[in-house]
């Protein structure tokens, strides 16, 4: 048996379910004749579809939710944004999220610092605990990939935009409050339809 094979087996606690079923005995024994067959049926079906999902858990076919962490809460909640934009911008699956948005601008350094400050979102997201803050040379790509990277003004877009950050000096760059401030207006922006 290969140990994909065997992944996919299910570890059944047997002591447990034997109780579970002895317990269900018991249960039935004491209704009227009539309805204890077909109860006990449908309970054992119950029991038996549950102990099963439960030794699922953690496997493939089991989708882990996915929990926003307490400090993106906050500031949906500071900006009165409804966590459910979150669905808007990204496709996220268990721990896995990927940028989904479009922008509106079309004029490249607009959209360099709006992607900047949705990947410090991103990051927020996947980072525990959760710091708004993304990488020059991520945003670098992404602006390659969505078509908007002007490589002459690149950092001077930033350096224009200091107040949106903490330390542009640094290649890994943390979002100002005036930044948080600004992903709120972006985050509204594209969600205007």
């Amino acid at each position: 048996m290969s140990s994909k094979e065997e992944n996919k087996e299910l570890k059944i606690d047997f002591t447990r379910l034997k109780s579970q079923i002895e317990s269900l005995i018991h249960f039935v024994q004491n209704l009227p004749e009539e309805f204890r067959v077909p109860t006990y049926e449908t309970l054992l079906k119950m029991l038996l579809e549950r102990t099963i999902v439960t030794t699922s858990v953690g496997r493939e076919e089991v989708k882990e939710a996915f929990k926003i962490p307490i400090d993106v809460k906050a500031f949906f909640e500071q900006y009165d944004i409804s966590e459910n934009v979150l669905n808007e911008l990204f496709l996220i699956e268990g721990k896995e999220i990927r940028p989904i948005y479009q922008l509106k601008t079309i004029k490249k350094a607009e959209a360099q610092i709006q992607i900047a400050l949705l990947t410090a979102l991103e990051n927020a997201l996947k980072s525990t605990p959760s710091k708004f803050h993304f990488n020059k040379e991520d945003v670098r790509e992404r602006c390659k990939e969505m078509g908007c990277y002007d490589p002459a003004n690149f950092m001077r877009n930033f350096k224009n935009n200091a107040k949106l950050f903490k330390d542009l000096d640094e290649e890994d760059v943390e979002l100002s409050p005036k930044g948080k401030e600004r992903l709120a207006e972006v985050i509204l922006e594209i969600m205007e339809r």
